[in-house]
C-alpha cells in the first residue's frame, strides 16, 4: 500500500503508537487510513501492529528511540 519496505520516522516529542498511526495515515492519505481504521478511528481487527516483534493494540503505548514498528495486513489469495 505504501510501496515501501521500510521507512524511518524521527520525532522529538513523546510519541505514542496512536500519534504514529495518525502521522503515517496523514502522510499516505485516505486509502491507507480507511484500510487500517474503522469509522470510529479504531484499528480494524485484521490489522496487526508489531512493536519490537510483539503485537501491540494500545494506542497510548509510548514508543522509545530505536523501537521497530511494523504494520502488517494479512496476505490472502488462492
Amino acid at each position: 500500500m505504501t510501496r515501501k519496505k521500510e521507512e524511518f520516522i524521527e520525532f522529538n516529542d513523546t510519541m505514542t503508537l496512536g500519534r504514529l498511526l495518525d502521522k503515517v495515515a496523514g502522510a499516505y492519505g485516505p486509502k491507507f487510513r480507511n484500510t487500517i481504521f474503522d469509522e470510529e478511528k479504531r484499528l480494524k481487527p485484521h490489522v496487526w501492529i508489531l512493536v519490537n516483534k510483539q503485537r501491540e493494540k494500545d494506542p497510548e503505548r509510548e514508543l522509545k528511540d530505536g523501537e521497530v514498528v511494523v504494520f502488517s495486513l494479512p496476505i490472502v489469495g488462492g
